[in-house]
């Protein structure tokens, strides 16, 4: 009965049962964003059944945006422009009257009928026009802090969009995903610190991103 009742899908005209309202679908892409922070694995699909304990984690378990940064402006300069403190833009778009500067992410120039490719910390981020956004308003932002605390060192700026996005993280993303009780329960211990020596399994990861991935999208 059971099984019947999950197989049966539910009108389009009816609330679906694991729909939450109280999510709105933008923190879907922010999560997205967030995972691309702090996971990235290369390796082929292939290569992950043959040993899956040779699993490896390419990104910093730290909230440090190098999905943004990638090694950093002496390593991957293609990502900056030439005073190595600005974050590299991609061409203006159209049709955002409350944003009329706003800007894709940067692209290569393409050989012939070739794609252009975009110019990214992390690939993934331009997997959908969502996240692509996001990825390129957090680069406009770097540029305005540069701008406005007229910041010559890249590690000066760099420090505060990070505080930024990682107080958007712990006040706004957690708070939505976990409920306000349970955020409330958890926070005061933060400042307590962790005896947590080891790094999650695998496998909780991975079902955090899948969880994540998953969420119904408006």
């Amino acid at each position: 009965m059971t099984a019947e009742f999950e197989a049966t899908p539910t009108p389009e005209t009816e609330p679906d049962d694991e729909e939450n309202p109280g999510i709105r679908a933008g923190y879907t892409y922010l999560g997205q964003f967030i995972d691309h922070d702090l996971t990235f694995d290369p390796v082929s699909s292939l290569q992950r059944e043959n040993d899956p304990k040779a699993l490896e984690d390419f990104r910093t378990p730290q909230f440090d945006l190098d999905n943004i940064y990638g090694r950093g402006p002496s390593d991957q300069a293609y990502l900056y422009r030439a005073d190595g403190l600005h974050m590299l833009l991609g061409d203006s778009l159209t049709g955002a009257d409350n944003d009329p500067n706003a800007r894709g992410v940067p692209r290569n120039r393409p050989f012939g009928t070739e794609p252009a490719r975009a110019l990214l910390g992390d690939p993934r981020n331009d997997e959908n026009v969502i996240v692509s956004q996001l990825q390129a308003a957090i680069l406009r932002f770097h540029n305005r802090v540069v701008d406005f605390t007229g910041a010559k060192d890249f590690e000066q700026a760099q420090n505060v969009v990070r505080f930024h996005y990682q107080w958007v993280v712990l006040n706004d993303f957690l708070k939505t995903i976990v409920g306000e009780e349970t955020w409330k329960a958890v926070l005061p211990n933060l400042a307590k610190g962790t005896t947590i020596k080891q790094d999650p399994p695998h496998l909780k990861v991975v079902k955090a991103g899948k969880w994540g991935g998953q969420m119904p999208v408006e």
